[in-house]
């Protein structure tokens, strides 16, 4: 404010030649804006419309007065109190705009963001896909939904969401509550026949759903012979039946249940006749009977899974394994 008083107090002096009333000199005096000798050379140019008294000049002094400034007021005040001034005709000059200061932008009041709403943890969780079922290593055909609602029931947008897994994969890991709050994850069982967890987390709320994945379809027969597992070779004594014990497993190790339908052969019954094949809770028990010593071929087959063995049958096989 005192630059623009200053700036005019010294357009108007130049312009038209007035000369400098005492309240002009002391905005000068008192601003920053024009340097010492701009202001003596502005009295001189001027001079004064008052006397200046000593009390005048001590206060000129106080605000900075230099040496030059106060020659020329003396000098103006001499000229006061010879003679009355006469005012000079203003010589015409081209009007020097004023600077103008911009003033600072009023700011707009600040509207605090309405505060975001929090999923509530007992409306919170995941609403579709989690009645599914699935077997080892396949994805679930459908993806899960999950839903974020705060207290009022109200959707809870544009939430993070993280999902992971046990015994199972998740793709996206992470995604973004849509407008209605849902977040979409598709799921691949895992490789085991057992509990499949899928976890979302959004803020403090993390909730789980679980699948129990079936074991895939049979992959191999495994026999146990005496306690031992047989691979391709069994030596079975000739005076006295062998019980063959077998079980199934998936490509992923889970174990199966033969509820049924495996067929056991041999190749020549004057060496080896099957008796039975009974089925257990457990597994199924294939009874072999040895009609005469010799070599001949055994097939176990389920499901389309095939175990094929070479079986001797010899007086003093040994008793123990195959």
């Amino acid at each position: 404010m005192q630059r623009l008083v200053a700036l005019f107090v010294a357009a108007v002096a130049t312009q038209q030649g007035h000369p400098l009333r005492k309240s002009d000199l002391i905005r000068l005096l008192s601003g920053t804006t024009f340097s010492q000798d701009e202001i003596a050379g502005m009295v001189r140019r001027t001079c004064l419309s008052f006397a200046p008294s000593a009390r005048d000049r001590a206060d000129f002094t106080s605000l900075g007065a230099s040496a030059a400034v106060l020659r020329e007021i003396d000098a103006c005040g001499r000229k006061a109190t010879s003679s009355p001034a006469t005012p000079r005709p203003a010589t015409p000059r081209p009007a020097t705009p004023l600077p103008v200061t911009p003033h600072p932008a009023t700011p707009l009041p600040v509207t605090p963001p309405p505060a975001t709403p929090r999923p509530s943890a007992t409306r919170t969780g995941f609403v579709a896909g989690t009645s599914q079922h699935g077997i080892v290593g396949t994805k679930l055909p459908l993806p899960l939904l999950f839903q974020a609602l705060d207290e009022q029931g109200l959707a809870v947008r544009a939430q993070l969401v993280t999902f992971t897994a046990r015994n199972a994969r998740v793709d996206p890991p992470q995604a973004f509550t849509d407008t209605g709050g849902r977040a979409r994850v598709e799921v691949t069982l895992g490789t085991e026949a057992h509990a499949a967890v899928v976890t979302a987390v959004v803020g403090v709320v993390s909730k789980s759903v679980s699948f129990t994945p079936a074991a895939g379809p049979p992959a191999e027969l495994l026999v146990l012979c005496r306690g031992e597992r047989a691979e391709d070779r069994l030596a079975l004594p000739v005076d006295s039946p062998t019980v063959l014990l077998v079980t199934a497993r998936d490509a992923f190790g889970n174990g199966l249940t033969i509820s049924g339908g495996l067929r056991a052969a041999t190749g020549d019954r004057h060496i080896l006749r099957v008796r039975d094949v009974r089925t257990d809770t457990a597994a199924v028990t294939v009874t072999l009977d040895p009609a005469g010593s010799g070599s001949t071929a055994l097939q176990l087959q389920w499901q389309g899974v095939r175990l094929n063995f070479t079986a001797t049958v010899a007086p003093g096989a040994a008793r123990r394994g195959c």
